[in-house]
């Protein structure tokens, strides 16, 4: 069932179908003025479409991500696969860009029970998902603290990740060739008695967004990857 819209409650990683409830966006600033929501690595543009074919372990997929509402320091990006739609929200900070809360997480498969249920509120986050601007060299990190209600587990979970810029590569996607600044990624997430990781290299390009992501998850095993296969930022 799709989750109700939401806004101002990520990074559980990229991607826990979840309810979730939080204060109102506030008004949009004007045409033309410098918002807290720019950003050099992911165009913040309500209609802002991103394709990308999907591929894990049971199987490839079409998944879209849209900006679907822009506020002063808020947005809503909506995702769809083939069998399943959620929205993730984000706030948008001096600092740059904190996705709070998102649907669909590697990490679902850790709670997910028979009913495929799962329950997610943020209670407070640290850090930054994608900083204003970065490049090679640059690092930062961001921690979020969740509570999780599911058929598998309920109560408090820490979601912790560690970013790094390492290098830019040219890389060809959607037909065309990009140069991108490769981040590797360090997630972590813990709950009493229980930790899990997932690593990933992700490749963002200027103006365009995350062009690739390529990601593994220990306890238990699982596998993805993404490749933008087209885009479109108003």
């Amino acid at each position: 069932m799709r989750p109700s819209r939401c806004t101002l409650l990520f990074l559980a990683l990229p991607i826990l179908v979840a309810g979730c409830e939080g204060p109102a966006p506030t008004p949009s600033v004007a045409e033309g003025e410098a918002r807290a929501c720019d950003n050099e690595y992911m165009p913040v543009v309500e209609g802002a479409t991103w394709t990308y074919k999907r591929m894990t372990s049971q199987g490839d997929r079409t998944q879209q991500a849209v900006i679907l509402d822009v506020s002063e320091n808020a947005f809503v990006l909506g995702v769809t696969l083939t069998d399943v739609s959620y929205e993730e929200a984000w706030m948008c900070t001096d600092e740059g860009l904190v996705q709070l809360q998102a649907a669909g997480s590697p990490y679902t498969a850790v709670f997910a029970g028979p009913d495929g249920n799962v329950g997610l509120s943020s209670i407070d986050t640290v850090g930054v998902t994608l900083p204003t601007s970065f490049d090679v060299g640059d690092e930062w990190d961001q921690t979020t603290q969740v509570q999780i209600s599911s058929s598998a587990f309920n109560g408090l979970a820490t979601i912790s990740h560690e970013f790094s810029a390492v290098r830019s590569e040219p890389i060809t996607v959607a037909g065309t060739e990009f140069l991108a600044v490769v981040v590797e990624v360090s997630s972590t997430l813990e709950i009493p008695q229980f930790t899990s990781e997932f690593k990933s290299v992700q490749w963002y390009v200027r103006g365009v967004g995350l062009v690739k992501l390529e990601g593994q998850m220990t306890e238990p095993e699982f596998d993805v990857s993404y490749e933008l296969v087209g885009y479109s930022v108003p």
